[in-house]
């Protein structure tokens, strides 16, 4: 069974870094441990380095998602719905 992390690798989700002084100009990492339960990739933009994480580093903007309630009730006005995979979308 290939681990998590070497799926990713090919496609170009993250890279293996070796040498972190090889890397100039600034540069964000997101550090990653797998979970106990089923084997994923958990990437803590949480973590701290120094008095900082991504998280603070990155601008939120507004939200995406809509009302839940809103969605709830407009799924149920026609017959027919429509549904899709996002499994990939979020990793």
């Amino acid at each position: 069974m290939i681990p998590p992390s070497q799926k990713c690798i090919p496609r170009r989700i993250i890279e293996r870094v070796e040498n972190k002084c090889e890397i100039e100009g600034k540069t964000r990492c997101l550090p990653q441990h797998m979970t106990l339960t089923k084997g994923r990739i958990v990437f803590g933009a949480s973590a701290h380095f120094g008095r900082t994480s991504l998280n603070r580093q990155l601008d939120t903007g507004p939200s995406l998602q809509r009302d839940l309630v809103r969605i709830l009730l407009r799924f149920r006005r026609h017959r027919i719905d429509v549904h899709a995979d996002e499994s990939r979308m979020f990793l």
